[in-house]
């Protein structure tokens, strides 16, 4: 990160006044998107309620639904969104990057990577690029274990089967021993194969 600071500008007072790096002409000023998110409960910190005088009333003491939000900041914009005008001047672009997921019947669904990933593909990338057309992005996410995925094919052997299983994920071909040889993890039909097949194969 410090490497790429000298390409940043600075802001600076309340104000937040812009203090512009010197670039070349080769360099392209580097924006910083710090990633945010937050749930809001309907009972958070609720420790207070109204009773009748000489009545105790009973509550629950769970936190009830919840709303959770999840937005992109930058030092220039604050939350990553576009002006009135920018909006008027390009109808085809989201005006703002946040998403919020409502807690279902019994508190289900949960924000998931595959969620973060389709709001940066489909919001945040758009509009960044309204925003600041000649920069390049730095993104800044926290050290959440939800921020981390593997591709659909990635190899990974605890999710290989000993047997052949057609509901397995298909897994991409890898390759073997100090001569690089190619092993293929799906048989011509595309069904991925299991661990023993492929042990059979190298005859072991």
């Amino acid at each position: 990160m410090a490497e790429l600071e000298k390409y940043m500008a600075i802001y600076e007072g309340n104000n937040m006044k812009k203090v512009t790096t010197l670039l070349t002409s080769k360099e392209k000023e580097y924006i910083l998107i710090m990633y945010n998110k937050f749930i809001f409960y309907l009972n958070d910190k609720k420790c207070e309620i109204w009773t009748k005088l000489g009545e105790l009333s009973l509550h629950k003491k769970d936190n009830e639904k919840s709303i959770m939000v999840s937005k992109f900041l930058t030092e220039a914009y604050r939350r990553l969104k576009l002006t009135v005008k920018q909006v008027m001047d390009y109808p085809d672009i989201l005006e703002e990057a946040w998403v919020y997921l409502k807690s279902e019947k019994n508190n289900k669904g949960y924000w998931i990577v595959k969620h973060l990933i389709e709001q940066v593909e489909y919001k945040v990338i758009s509009i960044f690029e309204t925003l600041f057309s000649n920069c390049i992005r730095v993104f800044a996410f926290d050290n959440s274990s939800n921020h981390s995925i593997f591709a659909f094919n990635t190899l990974v052997a605890k999710k290989i089967n000993i047997g052949s299983d057609k509901n397995v994920s298909k897994m991409h071909n890898t390759f073997w021993d100090s001569n690089n040889e190619r092993q293929s993890m799906n048989f011509s039909d595309s069904q991925p194969k299991g661990i023993k097949q492929v042990l059979i194969e190298w005859e072991l």
